[in-house]
């Protein structure tokens, strides 16, 4: 039996982060509830395990995190969402606003009624793909055809005078996609 999460995209960072840390997003429709049907189906399948046994030693450090999507974005035009298996050429940006502790609704609401502003104003070979959120950080995947989407898309950033009381933190990571995934 196959797992039935999206395996959306596998990336590496070249600015911004460690650059040998891979980071692999995933989707689940459903929640919860099948993230941990697709973990368990995922330990019993011989080519995860066969997969693990070769890259575990190689590993120095391992990190999960669980991000919810705002659910303002179902109803952004033209957003760029992940493809499964996709290595089109371009870059990602991931945009990481760490946020002051009960700042998350004040920097949502503020996103949510400048986005349409904020997309208008970008290179044209830039593509919004997501805004993520857990409690304490927000994350804008971006993607561009080239280094100049990534350029010009900074200086339409949200204003941090507007949004001084909610982000106590701020990095953009620049990632390349690459064209495999374990999961697909």
């Amino acid at each position: 039996r196959q797992w039935k999460a999206q395996a959306c995209t596998s990336t590496m960072p070249e600015t911004g982060a460690h650059v040998n840390s891979a980071i692999h997003i995933y989707h689940y429709a459903d929640g919860f509830d099948q993230r941990k049907d697709c973990c368990n189906a995922m330990a019993r399948h011989l080519g995860w395990n066969e997969y693990l046994a070769g890259v575990t030693p190689l590993l120095a450090r391992q990190s999960c995190n669980l991000f919810w999507e705002a659910i303002f974005m179902a109803h952004v035009v033209g957003l760029e969402r992940f493809t499964p298996g996709d290595d089109a050429p371009g870059i990602f940006e991931y945009s990481r606003y760490q946020l002051s502790f009960g700042s998350l609704t004040s920097f949502l609401s503020f996103y949510e009624k400048n986005i349409e502003e904020k997309l208008a104003s970008v290179h044209e070979s830039s593509s919004l793909v997501t805004l993520l959120y857990n409690d304490e950080e927000v994350i804008e995947i971006w993607r561009h055809g080239d280094a100049a989407g990534f350029l010009e898309s900074g200086l339409f950033s949200p204003s941090f005078d507007d949004l001084r009381d909610c982000v106590v933190g701020f990095q953009r990571l620049v990632h390349r996609p690459l064209a495999f995934s374990p999961l697909i």
